[in-house]
């Protein structure tokens, strides 16, 4: 606490710590340190406390407990399907049965469906090492593959409140339930994956690689080409039973989320390449060998869960209760390793949320935060288009999270209908495909892929601006108008 300070210079400290928090999360890093997103939030929320600006019992009352269980129990679950080989699995299909010119849509929506019913940013975390893999498997390009999943992810997860963390909160607040949200907003998602996939086709033009020349080794095995120019960093032997991708799935794992460092300059050594997670490729008969080829029986128990879990969010338990008896099933179940799936889960995304939560309490407790009120009161709050323009704009300024987290608060009072409520939802999952800043999702996908595959800010822009912009009408027209 603080009771040497003026109320008047603890709310200018505060305005401070809170203008200089938003400016990270729409940045990335504080300029000069390696303090990223989640650190600021902490830092930031700690400060608040250090100035008295929140009391405790305030602070208690500021966090939604029902959004952190819940995306806590989703990310629990997705990590017990990772373990349990589902990811594997699927992949597999992929690679049996999709043709090269069939990827791109088999990469839509498998990313889209996955992310509807699993939070969007751990379907990216686990799909983008894989995706990299298959694309170099058949010679492709990954680039187009890699913008597919960042942006269906985002599109797909749009469809349920399961599907990504601003949606989760929303149906926090407003009170909307799995079914009603399922139901609105489902069609929307289902249209825009198809949106999504007619902007890549034109704007991408998947295209193969040119044929790589053999290896001085002898037997001339294919090797990457095109983006992996100028590397040779052959792949490491499989363990007997592994999946290639499962290897480098967990490569990927310790340096995701909201806080994955900048990739490592180039002049590290070719001997230990710390940020490039997709060793180069084997040839695809080596790849499709280590994945399963059939159903494994290891996974029904927990797609048994996951089905009870889903039952429970259709029957009207609260998403909070289902999701957390779920995995509380699959923490006590002998085939699942607890420490594991805690080594999965995304903590920084968590810590960012509970500090987001005490930093915008603690500026409404200085009433820094009546601006917002005013505009939500304002006519443009009844005008869909200037509504769902401006919510994208912020969600691209701060990322789509701390978006949604500094509106809830104002518009709460002012949005009486579900339409409403699901209008802000829309606005902030397709505005994050605009640029790689609108969606933590988009960050996993872009800063994960380096230095494999480099998509830089214009790069995704070029392709983000125009989805976005097309599946944001398109929300508009369905949710509004009620088509």
């Amino acid at each position: 606490m603080a009771p040497w300070l003026a109320p008047h210079v603890r709310d200018v400290a505060v305005a401070v710590i809170f203008a200089l928090s938003y400016f990270v999360f729409a940045a990335g890093r504080l300029p000069g340190t390696q303090i990223r997103r989640s650190a600021m939030a902490v830092i930031g929320a700690a400060m608040i406390f250090l100035l008295g600006a929140l009391p405790a019992r305030a602070a208690i009352a500021a966090v939604d407990f029902p959004t952190l269980v819940l995306l806590f129990a989703m990310m629990i679950i997705a990590a017990a399907l990772h373990r349990a080989g589902f990811f594997d699995w699927i992949v597999a299909i992929i690679v049996a049965r999709v043709k090269p010119g069939q990827l791109l849509p088999a990469v839509i929506f498998t990313a889209g469906i996955l992310s509807a019913f699993l939070v969007n940013d751990v379907v990216c975390l686990v799909l983008a090492p894989l995706v990299l893999q298959i694309a170099k498997a058949m010679r492709r390009d990954p680039v187009a593959y890699l913008l597919a999943l960042a942006t269906a992810s985002n599109i797909g997860g749009l469809a349920t409140i399961t599907g990504n963390p601003q949606d989760m909160l929303i149906a926090s607040v407003s009170g909307i339930g799995y079914r009603a949200y399922l139901f609105h907003l489902a069609p929307v998602a289902i249209a825009g994956l198809f949106v999504d996939w007619a902007f890549l086709q034109w704007l991408e033009r998947p295209i193969g690689l040119e044929p790589a020349p053999a290896s001085a080794g002898g037997a001339g095995a294919p090797r990457a080409a095109g983006v992996m120019a100028g590397t040779d960093h052959s792949a490491p032997a499989a363990p007997a039973g592994a999946s290639a991708v499962s290897a480098a799935a967990s490569a990927f794992a310790p340096d995701h989320g909201a806080d994955r460092a900048a990739p490592a300059p180039a002049a590290v050594p070719h001997s230990a390449p710390p940020e490039n997670p997709f060793p180069a490729l084997a040839p695809d008969h080596q790849i499709t060998r280590r994945l399963p080829r059939h159903f494994d029986r290891g996974m029904l128990p927990a797609l048994v869960i996951v089905a009870l879990v889903l039952t429970g969010f259709l029957l009207g338990i609260p998403p909070a209760v289902a999701a957390i008896s779920g995995a509380a099933l699959l923490l006590i179940s002998r085939r699942h390793d607890a420490g594991e799936l805690y080594r999965q889960v995304d903590w920084s995304l968590l810590l960012l949320f509970i500090g987001l939560f005490l930093i915008i309490a603690g500026a409404e407790q200085a009433h820094l935060l009546g601006w917002l009120a005013g505009w939500a009161e304002s006519p443009l709050l009844g005008h869909a288009a200037l509504f769902t323009g401006f919510v994208a704009l912020l969600s691209n300024l701060v990322s789509n999270v701390p978006a949604v987290m500094l509106l809830r608060a104002p518009v709460a009072h002012v949005l009486h209908s579900n339409r409403e409520w699901l209008l802000l939802a829309a606005a902030s999952t397709l505005g994050g495909n605009l640029t790689i800043t609108g969606s933590i999702a988009n960050f996993i996908v872009v800063e994960g892929a380096r230095p494999a595959a480099n998509i830089g800010f214009w790069r995704y822009l070029r392709v983000g601006a125009p989805i976005a912009i097309a599946t944001l009408a398109l929300a508009v027209v369905m949710l509004h108008f009620g088509l």
